[in-house]
């Protein structure tokens, strides 16, 4: 086994920490600051995305417009449209005949600071549950059904920890946490909705391709989606050895979830816990979409 050096424990509270003096309030950079060109629906979108709404008629966007973003993320404020995409381009208007038309879910916004500064997985499932009809808070999902562990211990110079495939390690409420993979937040949901005797079920679809996310807003379901802070590209952080296995796990300073809840064919909306609404080019999100091994949850 590879020796690691003792100075490699999580992270990605850095990120956290570092954004609390940017836009966003607690992570590494802003989408503002990401660096790649962001696409975003023109005005004319207001007039074509629609709200879908559980069991009623859906209701076209509000059509303010915010100032556009200098970068890879656009920040959308709750009740505002997006402004004009590059060249005048109509992300609803180019879609490709015979392809769903895009829409844009009205789903909960909430943000994981300042209770939980690494526990962006878990305010995501909020959101999803909260989607779904369920009044349940961040902070008592991370306290009371996701599955934790802080078992990190050094043999040698060869360093292991929790199995963060299966449990979050560290703890949300703690910049010393790292993050967790999409088992550990399908575990939250499950011990949840049977908590409180749901009909509802929780389905990993880690593994899909991004167009079976889309089909699931298009059936009115937000999307518990891994991605990366601002939409960058992947960047291995550090790792350790699964306790008591010769399994190595790694992680990424800018790993993040957030919610999918819309998509047109030129862009992709999310509810951030971090950074608020925000919409990115489907594209770039599709890459680190596969960057971070196809991972999303949905509650059906």
């Amino acid at each position: 086994m590879k020796a690691l050096p003792k100075a490699t424990r999580p992270r990605r509270a850095l990120a956290v920490i570092l954004l609390a003096s940017t836009l966003l309030c607690a992570g590494c950079q802003s989408p503002a600051q990401m660096g790649s060109p962001a696409a975003v629906a023109s005005q004319d979108a207001a007039a074509v995305f629609q709200k879908e709404e559980k069991g009623s008629a859906s209701s076209a966007l509000p059509e303010e417009t915010p100032e556009p973003a200098e970068s890879a993320g656009q920040t959308v404020e709750p009740g505002q449209s997006e402004a004009s995409a590059p060249d005048g381009e109509n992300p609803a208007a180019s879609s490709n005949a015979g392809e769903p038309s895009p829409c844009l879910l009205d789903a909960p916004l909430l943000m994981q600071l300042p209770e939980l500064p690494v526990g962006c997985e878990i305010t995501t499932l909020a959101m999803a549950l909260n989607d779904a009809g369920y009044s349940v808070s961040k902070t008592e999902l991370s306290d009371s059904y996701l599955p934790k562990s802080s078992n990190w211990y050094y043999v040698g110079d060869v360093r292991y920890g929790p199995d963060m495939r299966v449990e979050f390690a560290g703890d949300p409420r703690y910049e010393g946490g790292a993050c967790c993979d999409a088992p550990a937040i399908v575990t939250a949901a499950q011990r949840y909705l049977s908590a409180v005797g749901a009909a509802n079920t929780v389905v990993n679809l880690t593994g899909s391709e991004p167009q079976a996310l889309y089909d699931e807003l298009l059936a009115g379901r937000p999307v518990v989606t891994w991605v990366t802070i601002g939409m960058v590209d992947r960047v291995i952080s550090g790792g350790w050895y699964v306790a008591g296995t010769s399994d190595y796990v790694q992680w990424g300073a800018m790993d993040h979830c957030a919610l999918l809840t819309g998509f047109s064919d030129t862009t992709v909306y999310f509810n951030d816990p971090l950074a608020g609404a925000v919409s990115y080019p489907r594209d770039v999100f599709e890459s680190v979409f596969r960057q971070r091994g196809q991972q999303a949850v949905v509650i059906r």
